[in-house]
Formats: structure tokens, C-alpha cells, sequence
């Protein structure tokens, strides 16, 4: 059924795979630390209210992500294509779905009438962002199910570099945060 990974490979894979978890926390905390010190106390308290709603959309997502690890490589072109039309139908139905109860999803978690607005357009960015996440991950899996983990670590950090880039580019010049 499935082959053991050499104790090499095994050992790559954890290390690219538990700094990639810090990077992406790290991206996180940048999000927090530009809005916070560009738009202040209700735009970071928005989104302290609403990360863990967020949270849980991209686990959801995540959780989909198939495995790709002893198939032959004609197998993997199929599952790729398969779980990406999947994935992106269901990030879209979960992002369509959630951003028409948005407003009853803030108010179920009793978000105060304050922080409302600033958390629902975060919210609204997370959801735009759920085709993208699903697309990597799916991409991300069958690459270290392939025995590539590297790939798709390396794509953390460009992406973190980037999301930097775009938050000091975006939030205070364009007034988007």
C-alpha cells in the first residue's frame, strides 16, 4: 500500500514543515502589527474578534486538501485536476455562503457594534482569499505527497514577503485595511 520515506526524507519534510507553520504565524502577526500601528485600536481589535471565524474557514478548506503520496504521476495530474475543480467550487460556496451571513455570523459571535464594520470587511478579505488557500494547499499536498516538500516551502515565505509588501502598500496608501 503505501512505502515508508527514507529517514532522509523524513527528516527534510519536518524541517521545512514546522518552519513553514512559524512563517505563516509570522505573516499573521504582520497583518496585525501594520493595521494595528496604521489604523489603530478598532481595526485590530477587529480582527483579534474575528481570526479564530477565519480560523476556521481555511481548516475547513484545508481539511479537503487531498493526499497524493504513492501514485503514479498520470494519477496525480487526474487528482489535481479533480480537487482543484472540488476545491474551488466548495471555497466558493463556503465564501458565498459566509459572506451572505456575515453579518449573523459577527453578531453570533456578540462582535461589539464598534468593531463591526472594520470585521466584517476582514472577514470579507479571509473569504476572498479561500479559492487561492484551497488552490495551494491542494498544490502544496500533492507536491510533498510526491516527496517535493521543499516547493512547496519555499512558497511560504515568498508568500509571507509578499503579504507584507502588499499590507504596507495597501492599508494605509489605498485607505484598505
Amino acid at each position: 500500500m503505501f512505502k515508508e520515506a527514507p529517514h532522509g526524507q523524513k527528516f527534510l519534510y519536518r524541517r521545512q514543515y514546522r518552519p513553514s507553520g512559524l512563517l505563516q504565524q509570522f505573516s499573521n502577526w504582520i497583518d496585525a502589527f501594520i493595521v494595528g500601528n496604521v489604523e489603530g485600536e478598532l481595526a485590530l481589535g477587529a480582527i483579534s474578534a474575528t481570526s479564530t471565524t477565519g480560523n476556521l474557514f481555511i481548516t475547513v478548506i484545508t481539511d479537503f486538501t487531498p493526499s497524493a503520496g504513492g501514485r503514479a504521476e498520470g494519477a496525480v495530474r487526474e487528482l489535481l485536476h479533480v480537487f482543484s475543480l472540488i476545491l474551488a467550487s466548495l471555497s466558493l460556496l463556503i465564501t458565498a455562503f459566509s459572506t451572505a451571513f456575515l453579518d449573523n455570523i459577527l453578531r453570533l459571535l456578540d462582535t461589539p457594534i464598534l468593531l463591526f464594520p472594520y470585521s466584517r470587511s476582514y472577514l470579507e478579505i479571509i473569504l476572498l482569499g479561500l479559492p487561492f488557500l484551497a488552490m495551494y494547499n491542494t498544490y502544496a499536498s500533492i507536491l510533498r505527497g510526491m516527496g517535493d516538500s521543499g516547493l512547496a516551502f519555499y512558497a511560504v515565505p515568498l508568500s509571507s514577503a509578499i503579504n507584507a509588501v502588499l499590507d504596507m502598500i495597501l492599508v494605509k496608501p489605498l485607505e484598505l485595511a
